[in-house]
C-alpha cells in the first residue's frame, strides 16, 4: 500500500513471496540484512508502505530490482522488532558490527574435512579472516570451523534454518542487538568447544555506508581541506564514481579492511580540497591522496588533526600519505599565520566540524557547535 509515481491516490498491489534472503539493502549501499522478495511492484513512492498479509501487518516495502520486472523487496517484521527495540531508549545503536569473514563451501573438500576432523553429517564453514574491531576477535580465529551459532546448525554452505528457509548465518547474527552475548559451536585442532561472547565492537573501522543525517567533517590546516572519506562524497564522480572516482579511493572505500594500514582507523581522510594560498603552494600532488600520519603521528580520524599540530612545535608540519613516497611538508608557523586571512578571504565559517550528538544534516550549528 502506498503512493507511487503515476497518481495521487492511494495505490495496492498484489503478489506472492518469492523467496526470503540476506542481501544489501540500498539504502546504505553497504549493508546487508534479512529480506523478503515479492513479485508485486514496487516503485518509488513506495518506500515505507505497509505490506499486509490478510489483516497483519508483516513487512515495510522499501527497494526493487530495476533489472528484472516485477521483482520488490520488504523489509519483514524480525528487522522491524529489532530496530523498535534498539530503539527503545531513544538512541539508535544500530546493528552488531561483523568483521568477520568464512570459506564457504570448503568442508564440501573430502581432505580438507579430514584434516579439520570433521565427522559424517558436520556441516560448517572454516572462518579466514577476523577483524581487529570485531566483536568475535580473540573468540574466533582463522582456521576455526564454525559448526553452530545460538543451536543453529551451520551447512557447507554458510547457511542455516531460520524462519523456515535456509538463509545466511550472518542473518541471525544481524538481527541481535549490540551488545547481546552470542553462543557458538567450533572445531579448534581438531577438538569441539563452545565459546561466548559479546556483540561489542572491540574498536573503530570505516563505514562504507551512505549518510543520509551527517554533514561532512572535515579541518582545515593552511588552506588544505582534509574530509572524511564517504560513499557520499565518491558519489560526487557520479552514478558510475567506481568507475570514476580515483582509484586508490574506491579501493580503500571497497577493501578498506584488507589494507593493514586501514583496518582500525575511524575515519579515511583526504585531501580534498585546496583553498589557493602562497602556504600551500605545490600541495596540486597530492589532491585526493589519503592522509596517514601528520609529523610521524598517526591520523585516525579527521579530528586527530588539530590536536596533532596544536602540539607541535617543530619548524615543519610533514604530511604524509598512503600512495605518495614523499611528504608534502608546510612551513608550521607560515600555516597558523595564515590560517585566519585564508578562512576570511573564501568566507569559510568554521575551520572544522567533527558533528554533534545534535547533527541532523539540517539545522546543525555551523559556527562551532561540535567543531
Amino acid at each position: 500500500i502506498g503512493y507511487p509515481t503515476g497518481g495521487e491516490q492511494l495505490s495496492i498491489t498484489q503478489g506472492v513471496v518469492s523467496r526470503v534472503s540476506y542481501r544489501r539493502y540500498v539504502h546504505t549501499g553497504s549493508d546487508s540484512h534479512l529480506l523478503v522478495q515479492v513479485d508485486s511492484a514496487i516503485n518509488p513512492g513506495n518506500s515505507g508502505g505497509p505490506v499486509i498479509q490478510k489483516d497483519k501487518v508483516v513487512g515495510v516495502a522499501f527497494q526493487s530490482q530495476t533489472q528484472a520486472e516485477n521483482t520488490g523487496y520488504i523489509i519483514p517484521t524480525p528487522v522491524v522488532k529489532r530496530f523498535l527495540l534498539d530503539i527503545k531508549d531513544g538512541h539508535y545503536d544500530g546493528h552488531p558490527m561483523q568483521g568477520f569473514w568464512f570459506m564457504d563451501g570448503a568442508l564440501e573438500n573430502a581432505a580438507t574435512r579430514e584434516y579439520h576432523k570433521l565427522k559424517k553429517g558436520d556441516g560448517g564453514v572454516k572462518i579466514s579472516q577476523v577483524a581487529d574491531y570485531s566483536p568475535a576477535k580473540g573468540s574466533l580465529f582463522p582456521g576455526d570451523i564454525l559448526l553452530s551459532i545460538e543451536g543453529q546448525p551451520i551447512g557447507v554452505d554458510g547457511k542455516i534454518v531460520l524462519h523456515n528457509e535456509r538463509i545466511n548465518l550472518r542473518a541471525l547474527w544481524d538481527l541481535k542487538q549490540r551488545g547481546d552475548k552470542v553462543k557458538a559451536e567450533i572445531l579448534r585442532n581438531g577438538k569441539r568447544q563452545t565459546i561466548q561472547f559479546a556483540l561489542t565492537p572491540k574498536g573503530d573501522t570505516y563505514d562504507s555506508g551512505l549518510k543520509y543525517w551527517l554533514r561532512p567533517r572535515f579541518s582545515i590546516v593552511g588552506g588544505l581541506v582534509f574530509s572524511a572519506m564517504s560513499r557520499n562524497y565518491l558519489q560526487e564522480w557520479g552514478k558510475g564514481w567506481y568507475y570514476d572516482a580515483p582509484l586508490m579511493l574506491r579501493y580503500a572505500q571497497t577493501f578498506s579492511v584488507d589494507i593493514p594500514a586501514l583496518q582500525s582507523k575511524k575515519d579515511i581522510v583526504i585531501l580534498s580540497e585546496r583553498l589557493a594560498h602562497p602556504v600551500n603552494t605545490y600541495a596540486g600532488p597530492f589532491m585526493k591522496e589519503i592522509l596517514m600520519r601528520v609529523n610521524g603521528k598517526e591520523v585516525n580520524s579527521v579530528e586527530d588533526i588539530p590536536k596533532i599540530i596544536a602540539a607541535e612545535q617543530s619548524e615543519f608540519l610533514i604530511f604524509e600519505f598512503l600512495d605518495q613516497k614523499t611528504p608534502l611538508v608546510l612551513e608550521r608557523k607560515a600555516v597558523v599565520e595564515a590560517d585566519a586571512s585564508i578562512m576570511q578571504q573564501y568566507q569559510v565559517p568554521t575551520a572544522s566540524w567533527f558533528g554533534s550528538e545534535n547533527d541532523d544534516g539540517a539545522t546543525a550549528n555551523w559556527e562551532g557547535e561540535g567543531g
